[in-house]
């Protein structure tokens, strides 16, 4: 309870006593009252009782630490995330993740509905790469290196003196998006570049 709602409750049954005390039928100020109404230096006294008495539940309940910072607190610990975010949910939600005994226990996590999809076994297919086998070349894939996956660079082969003697890579994607055209040499020596 807060200190307000503390207040405010004092008052409404202090109200509610003086006009319980007036006979049925009568209106505050008309006849004769049973009691008389309350004296304005006691309400304040009443109203002080309330609010010392909602900031000693408070101050119990900061001693204790059990309080959650966030009005979200319940909802992530149900997804969770008291275990996949400890570093802030066990400081800001300790009600809801019910640290030191603070709280409900967690829902538990729940299990995914579909298994997680596995990464393909076959390989990206590498453009060029028969060419360039045909050549006779030992294959480098470098650009990976580079950040670069299969699929995302073709391997080019390059005449010298009408002799297929090396070859390059022409990079336009990368992680299968488009990307700005980068070159390979066949071993990346000088990194890749426009």
């Amino acid at each position: 309870m807060s200190p307000r709602s503390g207040l405010l409750l004092a008052l409404a049954l202090l109200t509610s006593r003086s006009s319980a005390a007036l006979p049925e039928g009568e209106a505050a100020g008309g006849g004769t009252a049973a009691a008389p109404s309350p004296p304005l230096g006691s309400l304040r006294g009443a109203a002080a009782a309330a609010e010392t008495e909602a900031s000693t539940f408070a101050a119990a309940a900061r001693q204790a630490g059990c309080e959650d910072t966030s009005p979200h607190c319940a909802a992530w610990a149900s997804t969770g995330e008291c275990q996949h975010n400890p570093n802030y949910m066990l400081v800001a939600c300790k009600a809801s993740c019910a640290v030191e005994g603070c709280g409900a226990t967690p829902a538990p996590t729940p299990a995914p509905t579909s298994p997680p999809t596995e990464a393909p076994t076959t390989p990206l297919p590498v453009p060029g790469l028969e060419d360039c086998l045909q050549k006779g070349f030992t294959i480098d894939k470098c650009y990976q290196r580079e950040g670069f996956v299969d699929g995302d660079c073709k391997c080019v082969p390059g005449l010298w003196e009408g002799r297929y003697t090396w070859y390059q890579w022409i990079c336009t994607t990368k992680g299968g998006l488009p990307h700005k055209v980068q070159y390979c040499s066949q071993d990346c020596s000088g990194g890749c570049g426009p």
